[in-house]
């Protein structure tokens, strides 16, 4: 049997003074009742009616324990997203996004411009998969947003912007700042976000959220990499499939981990098979949250690399670890050393502690 990794996170001792996590607790030890959820999502909805996106975040942070945080998580993505409320006419205002998976390198400087150069025949090909309905009621930005810019913009800006749209605005009620892509060097892995919002009727579905990306992604790719075409780019455009604008951040933050994880480790047992040796890997957790990997020949450490995964609050250890083993059996790698214990995030030197395959012996992995 697999050995599990250790969660190196620490959750906070419950605080009795905080609202939120009270909500939270009791419905998690009151057997999941209704009315105790009915209860949280109000309380959630009352902070972000009154801008108070610290006490959110606090509340967050301090969650005693990883169900509690997730269910937190849960109904603040549920009511910002769209998810509950309805206006009186029975319509409800949805925002989501479209996230991009973007592999890209260049033999000299290139940019990717923020702004999509046919914004018109995207529209015109998700609706023609179906992914969007070809409705007056749905709009799509043209302005591509990384990451950070979409976390900077506050849970009540993004749930508050929803309700303007709630109580009869049209099209998207805010504006994102631009990110344009700089590429240089070898390729790397980055994520890209188009914002939209769809405006239903009761019991209507104008966005095909979730599923999987499959043939309309595949389309959207050629489509992309043509429009942005450049002398010297190499460029691989993965669509991931339409989420909600908070649910759907952890889903790419993920996916882009795992992709630059797929590039680091493929290209790593390459070098290492066509050097000397087998390829070995040692897996570790360390404190400060983060799981880090030590790839390379157990012959000759100069081929040796190193990767790390910052774990966020969103992540199970035991998934990220299973996506890593999974691929490196599959890249026929059998010497996999796991680390029991956390181990401390710097070394007596001062600088990040990685433990190197000469350090954890192959008899201690577990097969």
């Amino acid at each position: 049997m697999t050995m599990l990794l250790p969660d190196p996170r620490q959750y906070a001792r419950m605080d009795p003074k905080q609202p939120l996590l009270r909500r939270v607790m009791s419905h998690l030890t009151q057997a999941d009742q209704p009315e105790t959820l009915i209860a949280l999502q109000h309380e959630v909805r009352d902070a972000l009616l009154s801008g108070q996106d610290e006490a959110l975040q606090h509340a967050l942070q301090a969650a005693p324990a990883q169900e509690a945080h997730d269910l937190l998580w849960q109904q603040l993505c549920q009511l910002v997203d769209g998810e509950v409320l309805s206006r009186p006419d029975g319509k409800r205002a949805r925002l989501f996004m479209l996230p991009l998976i973007l592999v890209a390198g260049a033999r000299q400087e290139v940019t990717i411009p923020a702004t999509l150069p046919d914004a018109a025949a995207v529209m015109a090909l998700l609706q023609q998969h179906g992914v969007l309905a070809d409705s007056n009621q749905v709009w799509l930005s043209d302005t591509l947003c990384d990451l950070p810019s979409m976390d900077a913009v506050s849970a009540s800006t993004w749930y508050q912007a929803m309700l303007s749209v709630q109580q009869g605005g049209q099209g998207l009620p805010l504006s994102l700042p631009a990110s344009p892509l700089v590429v240089k060097g070898n390729e790397g892995v980055h994520v890209r976000c188009l914002v939209g919002l769809a405006l239903e009727q009761e019991g209507e579905s104008l966005v095909r959220l979730g599923g999987d990306a499959q043939g309309w992604g595949l389309a959207l790719c050629k489509l992309l990499q043509t429009q942005w075409q450049q002398n010297g780019l190499t460029l691989f455009v993965m669509p991931r499939p339409m989420s909600g604008v908070m649910a759907g951040r952890h889903d790419a933050r993920f996916t882009c981990l795992e992709v630059a994880f797929q590039l680091f480790a493929s290209t790593q047992i390459r070098k290492v098979r066509e050097g000397v040796g087998d390829p070995a890997a040692v897996l570790a957790c360390h404190e400060g949250g983060e799981l880090r990997v030590c790839l390379g020949s157990v012959l000759q450490p100069s081929l040796r690399e190193r990767f790390v995964w910052r774990l966020s609050a969103l992540d199970r250890v035991a998934s990220v670890q299973h996506m890593m083993e999974s691929l490196l059996q599959e890249c026929q790698v059998t010497d996999i050393r796991r680390v029991r214990d956390v181990q401390p995030a710097l070394g007596t030197d001062g600088q990040p502690l990685f433990l190197d395959l000469d350090q954890v012996a192959a008899d201690e992995a577990v097969h």
